[in-house]
C-alpha cells in the first residue's frame, strides 16, 4: 500500500498506527526531508513559512529543487549520530561508510575520516552521559487540524517524556530558544494523542575539537504553552495562504538574500536602492 492510501485509511479511522509504522521504515527515513514530509506539516515547515512564505511555497508546495540542497557535512554528522543511536550499529554500517575520498555515485552515505571520528566521539559522550536515555527509540505522532496532517517525529518518547537529540558546534553557545517552537509543537501533538502534557528534554552533544561535551535541557511547561498560541496563529495563516494561493515574500533583506530561491523567476531579486 502506498503512502497516500495509508494516509487516507488513517484519516478515515482516526487511528495513526499504520502511518507511524510506515514513517519509521528505513526506506521512508532515507528519503530527503522535503520528499518525506510533502504530505505533512512539521515544525520545520512552519518555521520556513514564518520566515518567508514564498520560499515555503517554492520549496514545499511547488517542490522546486533547492539549489543548495546538497547536505553540509555538519548535517550529515548530526543525522549519522541520530541513526547510530536510534537504529543501532547494523543499520549505521549498512547506511554509512568511511572513505578517504568521497564519490558522488556511491550507494552509501560517505563519511570522511574526520567526520567518522567525530561521530564516534559524540557517540561515546552520549553513551557516557548518565542523564541521557541510553537507547533512544523514535516515535511519531500525528494530529489533523485545519485540513493539515501535523507530524512530529521525535528521537525518543516513553512514559510521558520527550527527548530530542541535538548536536551543536559548541555547547557553550547552544541556545534552547532556537528550538522553542519545535518543542512546543511536539508537546502539543503528544497532548492531543495521549491526553497528557509531557516533559520535554533536549539531549545536547557538541563537536568540540578534542572531545565532545554534553548537557540536558528541560523546557518548562510555561515556556511550551506560551509558544502554543504562536503555533495556532501560524497554522491559521498557513491555511489562509493555501486557500488563497497567496504566499508573500519576506521584506527582510537578510532573509531574501539567504533564500535558496533568490533570483528564481517566481522569487525575484532585492531591488531596493541603498543610500551610502
Amino acid at each position: 500500500m502506498n503512502l497516500q492510501k495509508i494516509i487516507e485509511k488513517c484519516q478515515k479511522s482516526k487511528k495513526w498506527t499504520e502511518l507511524e509504522e510506515y514513517c519509521l521504515t528505513p526506506e521512508f527515513q532515507n528519503l530527503g526531508y522535503v520528499e518525506k514530509n510533502k504530505h505533512f506539516i512539521t515544525s520545520s515547515k512552519l518555521k520556513d513559512f514564518e520566515k518567508c512564505q514564498l520560499t515555503y511555497k517554492l520549496k514545499h508546495v511547488d517542490l522546486i529543487p533547492d539549489p543548495t540542497e546538497k547536505e553540509a557535512d555538519y548535517f550529515i554528522v548530526g543525522r549519522a549520530l541520530d541513526d547510530l543511536l536510534t537504529y543501532g550499529q547494523d543499520y549505521y554500517q549498512s547506511t554509512y561508510e568511511t572513505v578517504a575520498r568521497r564519490n558522488e555515485k556511491a550507494q552509501k552515505v560517505q563519511l570522511t575520516n574526520t567526520m567518522s571520528k567525530l561521530i564516534d566521539q559524540m557517540h561515546h559522550e552520549f553513551k557516557n552521559q548518565t542523564v541521557f536515555a541510553p537507547n533512544p527509540k523514535k516515535k511519531v505522532f500525528f494530529h489533523e487540524v485545519a485540513g493539515f496532517i501535523l507530524k512530529a517525529e521525535m528521537d525518543d518518547y516513553e512514559n510521558g517524556i520527550i527527548r530530542d537529540i541535538k548536536t551543536t558546534a559548541n555547547i557553550l553557545t547552544f541556545d534552547p530558544k532556537d528550538y522553542e517552537l519545535q518543542m512546543s509543537f511536539y508537546h502539543w501533538l503528544v497532548e492531543e494523542n495521549t491526553g497528557m502534557r509531557p516533559r520535554v528534554f533536549l539531549e545536547v552533544v557538541d563537536k568540540y575539537t578534542h572531545f565532545s561535551r554534553s548537557k540536558m535541557i528541560e523546557y518548562s511547561e510555561n515556556c511550551l504553552l506560551g509558544k502554543r498560541a504562536e503555533l495556532l496563529s501560524l497554522l491559521e495563516k498557513l491555511r489562509e495562504a493555501h486557500d488563497l494561493n497567496i504566499f508573500i515574500r519576506s521584506n527582510i533583506e537578510q532573509i531574501v538574500f539567504n533564500s535558496p530561491y533568490y533570483g528564481h523567476p517566481q522569487y525575484g531579486r532585492w531591488t531596493e536602492t541603498q543610500i551610502y
